[in-house]
């Protein structure tokens, strides 16, 4: 692998670390006005089909989701950065 490729997977790598780590913070950073919405206690239904749409529970779910999605995004990027380092490292020269 040339020096050329060695930067791009590294250019790459770190540009979805940075991007995948934007994305989990912004999934998990709640504005004032959600919170109230969220927050407020309301009464739960019996039936699981029926919590699942509660406010709460899809906010939840949804922040759950954005972070799980930039945290994947974060291991991509860290396994392009390693990719040119274990080249280097043990490639043939």
């Amino acid at each position: 692998m040339n020096a050329f490729w060695t930067d791009v997977f590294t250019a790459l790598g770190l540009a979805l670390t940075g991007f995948g780590a934007f994305v989990a913070a912004r999934a998990v950073i709640m504005k004032k006005e959600d919170a109230i919405k969220v927050g407020i206690t309301r009464v739960g239904h019996s039936s699981m089909e029926k919590n699942v749409e509660l406010p709460m529970v899809q906010n939840l779910l949804a922040a759950s989701a954005g972070a799980q999605r930039g945290l994947w995004l974060v291991v991509i990027g860290t396994t392009l950065q390693i990719i040119p380092v274990i080249v280097r490292l043990f490639g043939s020269n």
